[in-house]
């Protein structure tokens, strides 16, 4: 506002100045005439001035700062004396020391001698003509200029600058007070929902104006944000506590359907056994069996008894129960999923083998696979959690090489490789346990989201999309993780790190 204001006054006072310039070019001109036609009127016919008449005129003080006239005698008879009269009407004691006597008194010869006006020394010199139309000689004049109009810009400019300060302050005090603070409390108000604070108002307020309208429209707003926010959080916590649930009945049935896939193996270990039982208790029933031969039988008996004993412990040790960690061998958990998932292989004519992460894997079964096994250090854990796992790990590893003999894509010899050992590096402080198969492997999308909950890339009814999502599970809980590595047409890799020390070490 003080900008615009101070414009418009520039303009204005450009063209007051402007127009004053030309009224007084003009008052010039009247008063340079009237002086040149007063002098030619006080010549006589000899061309004598009357000086005394001249001098008595009242308007030389009003209208003139400096005046000199001359009569050049010459003008007319070039053998009388170049100047003549010359005279100050307004004295010569107060000008300038710099004024240029020569050239002025040159000037008015020239305007005299037919030049017309000469603009010199700040003024004008003109011709004086006798009324009979003879040149008579010249005069020079500066004249005085009209002192009102800036008289009026001096008194008008203090009026002007308050005008301007009181419109400006009271412009902005009115904008401030309708407009500006408003904003600005609407501003910090929606500066301090963003930050979350979905409680914050803005109004209330009683203005019927648009911005009224504005924060009473704005604050309508906040509170249907608000109330989605607290309906969103209740549906959010009703839908994870059912996805929860559901999960958590998903896994209940990916164990029990993992249970029953190994139901053949387990019939198969006990059903062998079984048969040798009956035989013999048939044998031991006969009247005619020798001592020596009962005691034969009845050997053969406990070892049946033994084996039953010592599948249906495998099985109850990965059956899913609360439990609580303690120290144990891993190498316990390692041979129950093992001994779980052999007689499966041995139908699929898959290789079972088991070793060091460095050094060549010895087939399950045999006693080097035995003895590693029971090399293996101690770790703290839930024994059934990581049978749980490994076992995962195996059937996954056994379905994935299945399929392939099922498309015909398998042209060499099968193979599960369970490799056990210390991690080294950014790996220190854990056990690494590595799962491999000789299978088609996974595409690096599939391998991306292997590990989701209820992603299969099995056939219906073959797969939950569970068992991963588990063994994360179980690795999270033993301060682990798991690792899947994968290039198709080259098998896959599961690696699950499990935390060597106790919870403190972790």
């Amino acid at each position: 506002m003080a900008l615009a204001n101070l414009a418009v006054f520039g303009a204005g006072l450009l063209w007051a100045q402007r127009a004053e310039g030309r009224v007084e070019a003009q008052r010039t001109l009247a008063r340079t005439d009237l002086l040149g036609t007063l002098v030619g009127t006080l010549v006589d016919a000899r061309g004598n001035l009357r000086s005394a008449a001249l001098l008595r005129w009242d308007r030389w003080d009003e209208w003139f700062e400096d005046v000199q006239i001359a009569h050049f005698p010459d003008l007319g008879d070039p053998g009388r004396p170049a100047l003549g009269l010359r005279l100050d009407p307004l004295g010569a004691a107060g000008r300038d020391p710099r004024h240029d006597e020569a050239e002025v008194l040159a000037a008015m010869r020239t305007a005299a001698g037919g030049g017309g006006r000469v603009l010199v020394a700040g003024g004008v010199a003109l011709p004086v003509v006798l009324p009979d139309g003879r040149p008579w000689g010249g005069c020079w004049l500066r004249s005085r200029r009209a002192t009102q109009g800036e008289g009026f810009l001096r008194q008008l400019l203090p009026w002007f600058i308050a005008s301007t300060l009181v419109l400006t302050l009271a412009t902005f005090s009115l904008v401030r007070g309708l407009v500006l603070e408003p904003v600005q409390r609407l501003a910090r108000t929606a500066n301090r929902i963003g930050r979350g604070e979905l409680a914050a108002r803005a109004g209330p307020t009683s203005r019927p104006d648009e911005v009224g309208q504005l924060i009473t429209q704005f604050d309508r707003m906040a509170e249907e944000v608000q109330g989605f926010q607290v309906r969103l959080e209740r549906e959010v916590a009703e839908a994870t506590a059912q996805a929860r649930s559901a999960e958590a009945a998903a896994m209940t049935q990916r164990r029990l359907a993992a249970t029953g896939e190994l139901a053949a193996g387990v019939a198969h270990e006990i059903n062998n056994p079984l048969g040798g039982l009956v035989n013999a208790v048939e044998v031991l029933g006969r009247e005619s069996t020798t001592p020596e031969r009962r005691e034969e039988y009845l050997a053969l008996v406990r070892t049946g008894l033994e084996r039953i004993r010592v599948t249906v412990g495998r099985l109850l040790r990965l059956a899913p129960r609360e439990t609580r960690t303690t120290r144990l061998s891993l190498g316990q958990p390692l041979q129950d999923a093992l001994g779980l998932v052999a007689h499966r292989a041995g139908q699929a004519q898959v290789l079972l083998e088991v070793g060091p992460l460095e050094g060549e894997p010895a087939l399950h079964g045999t006693e080097a696979a035995r003895t590693f096994l029971g090399s293996l250090p101690e770790l703290e854990g839930q024994p059934n959690e990581l049978g749980q796992a490994i076992l995962n790990l195996l059937v996954n590893a056994l379905d994935s090489l299945e399929g392939a003999a099922l498309s015909g894509a398998r042209s060499v010899q099968s193979r599960i490789s369970l490799l056990v050992g210390a991690g080294a590096g950014a790996e220190a402080g854990f056990m690494r346990i590595e799962v491999r198969d000789s299978g088609p492997g996974a595409s690096a999308e599939v391998l991306e989201r292997a590990g989701d909950a209820f992603f299969t890339t099995k056939d219906p009814g073959r797969g939950t999309g569970l068992g991963l999502a588990m063994v994360h599970g179980v690795a999270a809980a033993h301060r682990g993780r798991l690792e899947l590595r994968s290039v198709p047409g080259e098998g896959f890799t599961a690696v699950l790190l499990l935390a060597c020390g106790g919870e403190d070490e972790a």
